[in-house]
């Protein structure tokens, strides 16, 4: 955590490995159950990235980032403007690597837009109300989106969703 914060503050490195290595400590804050230093950390990282829309620092960082932004980032926040468009580059990024026949193409179930949201929001262990603020959905609708992820993916769990959408490729 220390070796993250000097980092950031560091002027020889890239507003990038900047940004990263301020999302690094938040992390690192909130794993270590300080939620009052990884907002603060997490709002210096915002405020850095705004002004030249450096979503990547985030987006490489996954899941993790999406729960601190919903959880730590209060909407009268002066970064919530931006971290709302972080959160929604999070949920929308295209695939890395899509599916193909060596990896059990044909076998990959097709998810709507939707379902697929729902399933990469899944990896942050947010509750179904937070995927659904997220999302501007009602958690019913959450609900019926994670049965049919669940149907579509042959599973019955979270986790068992999450492992076999790595493993398709589909996360």
């Amino acid at each position: 955590l220390e070796a993250a914060r000097h980092c950031a503050a560091d002027g020889e490195l890239t507003l990038r490995d900047r940004i990263t290595a301020l999302v690094a400590a938040t992390l690192a804050s909130r794993r270590l159950g300080d939620d009052r230093e990884a907002a603060r950390l997490l709002e210096e990282a915002l405020g850095l990235a705004e002004p030249h829309r450096a979503y990547r620092p985030f987006l490489d960082m996954g899941g993790d980032v999406h729960s601190a932004i919903a959880i730590l980032v209060p909407p009268a926040s002066p970064a919530a403007g931006f971290a709302a468009r972080v959160r929604e580059h999070l949920i929308s990024r295209p695939l890395a690597k899509p599916p193909d026949a060596a990896s059990g193409g044909r076998d990959t179930p097709t998810l709507t837009a939707s379902e697929l949201s729902v399933l990469r929001l899944l990896r942050s262990h947010l509750t179904n109300q937070e995927i659904a603020d997220a999302l501007y959905l009602s958690v019913n609708t959450v609900k019926t989106h994670l049965r049919a992820v669940y149907h579509k993916l042959g599973v019955s769990s979270r986790r068992e969703a999450v492992d076999r959408g790595r493993r398709l490729r589909m996360l």
